[in-house]
Formats: C-alpha cells, sequence, structure tokens
C-alpha cells in the first residue's frame, strides 16, 4: 500500500510529537547520569535486598508504609547485575519512566480535547518540573513516578473507552499496578480515576465494580499488612496541618512560573477570571470541565494526604521534599490546561491556540530551569560525596582499622548523609561482590572515626577479612 504525501508528512508530525519531543526532553536527565550514585533512601533497598528473605517477603517489605513491589524488583535486578559500583541500570529505568510519564500526562491531557502538541509540552514541562526537582534527580522516585504513570493510563482508558467488561478489566489491572509501584501514592492519586470512572460509566454498575474495587482491596489489604509503619511524622495541629496544605497546593501551582506561594494563588485567580464565566456562559462542559473537576479534587486530595502524613517534618522545608510539589502541580496542570483551552473564545483559530499553548508550556519549562539547576547542583554533591564516602569505607574493610580498635558493625561511615549505610550492611555487599572499588591512597579521620570503634577487653575484636594483609592506608591529609 502506497501512502500519500500528506498521509507520510501527518504520521512523521505524529511520530515526532509524540515519541521524539518525549525522548529529546529526557535528555535533561539522562546526561547527568555519571553524576548520580546510590543515595539516602536507595540504600534502604540495598538493605531490604540483603535482608528481606526470600524476593516476595523482601518485596512486600513496608517501607515508611509504602508498598514498592515493582521498584524492589527493578533494584534488585540491578544489584544482581551491575552490583552497587554502577548506578547506570537503575537510572536508565528511572529516566525511561520518566519519559514513559511524560506521554501519559499528554495522553490524559490530550484525552481532555487538549491539541497533541501542546499537550506533549504540557507533559514535559510538569514532568521535568524543576521546583520539584527531586522526581527527576532522586532514582529512587521511579516508584511514585511509575504509580502516576499508571494511575494516569486508567484514566486515559476511562476517559476513551465505553463501559464494557474489557475496559474496566484495564482499569483495574493498571490502578493495581500503580499500588505495586507505590501504594501511598496511589491511594491518593486514585481520586482522579474514581472520579472519571463515576461521571463517565454511571449507571453501568458491573464496570464500575470491576474498574474500582479490585484495586480497592489490593490497598486494604497492603493497609492490613503494613499497619501504621507509615506513620512517621511528627503530632502537629490539624490546623496546621491544613495550612501546610494550603501551602503546599498554592506553591505546586506557583512553581509554574517558578515562584511560591503568591505566585500560585495570582495564577489561581486569574484561572478562575477566565472558567467561572466560561462555565456560567456553557462553553465549558463536557471532558475538559470533567478534567477541571476530577483534576482539581486529586491536587486537592494529595495536598491534605501529604499535610496529614508528612507536615510536622517537612515544615516550611520544600527544598528537600520538592517532591511533594510536583505531584500537586501535574494533576493542577491537568485540571486547569483542558479548562482554559475549552473556555477560550471561540473566535480564536485552532493554530492560534495550539501556538500560544505549547508556548505557555515551553515558558513553564524555562522558568523552572533555575530551580532545577538549584537543587540539582546540591543533590548530585550529596550523590558524590556518598560515593566517595564508600569508596574509602571499602578500604577500611579491606585492610582494618588502627591499633587499638575494631570495626563496629552498627558504624555509619556516611553518618547522616545516608544513615541507612552501615559497616554491617557494606560488608553484607561487599561479601557479594557488589562494591567492587579498589583501595584509595587517603582516608578521612572522620569515616575511620565512625567505623572504628575501642576495642573491647570483654569481646573479642571482629577477625579481619582474608584480603586484609596490607596496613591501613594513611588519613587523608587535612581532612
Amino acid at each position: 500500500m502506497t501512502l500519500s504525501r500528506e498521509e507520510r508528512t501527518r504520521r512523521i508530525g505524529l511520530l515526532f510529537v509524540w515519541a521524539v519531543l518525549p525522548l529529546a526532553a529526557s535528555a535533561i536527565v539522562l546526561t547527568h547520569r555519571r553524576r548520580v550514585w546510590f543515595f539516602y533512601d536507595e540504600w534502604g533497598l540495598v538493605y531490604v535486598v540483603v535482608h528481606g528473605g526470600g524476593d516476595l517477603a523482601a518485596a512486600t517489605t513496608p517501607f515508611n508504609g509504602h508498598l514498592w513491589f515493582f521498584p524492589y524488583l527493578v533494584y534488585r535486578a540491578h544489584f544482581g547485575l551491575f552490583g552497587l559500583t554502577s548506578h547506570t541500570g537503575v537510572y536508565l529505568a528511572f529516566t525511561a519512566g520518566l519519559v514513559a510519564l511524560s506521554i501519559a500526562v499528554a495522553l490524559t491531557l490530550h484525552a481532555l480535547r487538549v491539541p497533541a502538541l501542546p499537550a506533549v509540552a504540557g507533559g514535559i514541562a510538569v514532568t521535568y518540573f524543576g521546583t520539584g526537582a527531586q522526581s527527576m534527580v532522586f532514582a529512587v522516585i521511579l516508584s511514585a513516578n511509575a504509580a502516576l504513570l499508571f494511575v494516569l493510563l486508567a484514566g486515559v482508558v476511562a476517559l476513551r473507552c465505553e463501559p464494557r467488561l474489557g475496559p474496566a478489566i484495564a482499569v483495574a489491572s493498571l490502578l493495581v499496578l500503580a499500588t505495586g509501584c507505590d501504594s501511598s501514592v496511589t491511594a491518593a492519586a486514585a481520586i482522579f480515576v474514581v472520579v472519571i470512572v463515576v461521571a463517565r460509566w454511571r449507571g453501568e454498575l458491573r464496570a464500575v465494580g470491576v474498574a474500582l474495587v479490585p484495586p480497592f482491596l489490593a490497598g486494604v489489604a497492603w493497609l492490613l499488612h503494613a499497619g501504621t509503619s507509615g506513620e512517621i511524622d511528627k503530632p502537629i495541629p490539624w490546623p496546621d496541618r491544613l495550612e501546610f496544605a494550603g501551602r503546599l497546593l498554592l506553591r505546586s501551582i506557583g512553581g509554574f512560573v517558578g515562584g511560591t506561594e503568591v505566585a500560585g494563588a495570582v495564577i489561581i485567580v486569574a484561572a478562575a477570571a477566565v472558567i467561572v464565566p466560561a462555565i456560567a456562559a456553557g462553553r465549558l462542559r463536557g471532558l475538559p470541565l470533567l478534567g477541571l473537576v476530577a483534576g482539581g479534587l486529586t491536587a486537592l486530595t494529595i495536598s491534605v494526604v501529604i499535610a496529614w502524613t508528612r507536615a510536622g517534618i517537612v515544615g516550611s522545608n520544600f527544598f528537600d521534599f520538592n517532591r511533594y510539589l510536583s505531584q500537586v502541580a501535574l494533576f493542577a496542570l491537568i485540571a486547569l490546561a483542558p479548562a482554559i483551552i475549552a473556555a477560550l473564545p471561540a473566535s480564536l483559530s485552532r493554530v492560534a491556540v495550539i501556538m500560544g499553548a505549547t508556548i505557555v508550556f515551553a515558558l513553564v519549562f524555562v522558568a523552572n530551569l533555575a530551580p532545577l539547576a538549584d537543587y540539582r547542583n546540591t543533590f548530585e554533591g550529596w550523590n558524590l560525596q556518598t560515593r566517595d564516602i564508600v569508596v574509602q569505607a571499602v578500604t577500611i574493610l579491606d585492610h582494618g582499622c588502627p591499633a587499638g580498635t575494631r570495626l563496629d558493625p552498627d558504624g555509619m561511615p556516611a553518618g547522616s548523609l545516608s544513615p541507612q549505610i552501615t559497616v554491617r550492611l557494606l560488608r553484607e555487599a561487599r561479601a557479594r561482590g557488589w562494591l567492587d572499588f579498589d583501595p584509595v591512597a587517603a582516608v578521612d579521620p572522620k569515616i575511620v572515626a565512625r567505623m572504628c570503634a575501642a576495642r573491647s577487653v570483654t569481646r573479642r575484636a571482629d577477625p579481619p577479612p582474608a584480603s586484609s594483609a596490607a596496613p591501613l592506608l594513611r588519613p587523608r591529609a587535612g581532612s
């Protein structure tokens, strides 16, 4: 079959918009893969892989209340193939997840009547959201990103398909997959799918039940298994939590222009000035209106849930916890963008709407480059410092402690930088062949002090490893 020139041009355009652009955008992450390593919560996964027992038991170990079944499998496969010397396998999976998430956001926006080009631009802008930079620099957040990906795909199925058994099973399966990626993120984000399914499939109770009951039961089963292991927040009054939820929502929306709460309030007021008259005039209805309700309720729900479980820990420190901003911003964008585009005067040409919306999303992307660079530089410094500490710690493991001291199994070489790293864990990883580092010529005395305890007269010191014939290398000068 010979395609016409117009059809070939159309297909090339679709390929460029839906594949080339999302892949090209991932370069902002992929080019930094050599500047990140296993850091903080990732060492919790190292511990679970080592101590979790069988893969099923380890994969269902609660992590601050979260089920990370599929992320565990990603890290387990990486450790088995590459050990801890390289971070490449995990980082490639993380980057692939970001590409898929940006496309899922674009598909959602497109299903809500946003034209293809601005839909893809919006997906890229909110996925590579510099204000919430943790979500695109910290590989362990592949868990939350994957959960959001499957939730959005479930929403797309509900938006695009009639309420039949096949689509209902697809929605349920996608939500169960999302739960296996990150149960806590899914529990809040699934509100988006619930609203769409109930609104679009009302009257078809069998389809609604098939779509929503299995993932609900999966979530309940996980809660019964995990218990209260996720309640790590500090007790604070509920009015303070509500205030935090409001600040989180405003700061997330303000992030579209690289701003804070005030910018978020201005954006909400400006959006309302466009949307409310359009609703009153009947111009805003159907799917864009449904997206406004579903996305808005989800953004609000996520803000309240995060406030209820993390407000006492986060406080005003959105810099170190900025991943929460990106989760709220994603659904705020899904709520506002289709509604604003649908509310525009009919006198505007389609080309003007497409180009205008695309330019706005491009400006959102540019506005977020500065906060991205600010956080990324700090985060990558922590990563490289952690790697440097572990390399020195391996040298101490191999060559032993100074005279009069012994290795302390509970010693933390990285201190508060990555407190999950202990001498015992490094020993076990080294024994598995995961830490294949050459010894260094200088060791920071602070690391030695964290790893080596005074030799007890009542307890025999741990015998040195067989490979530790050489004496401890000299401490690093000037440390």
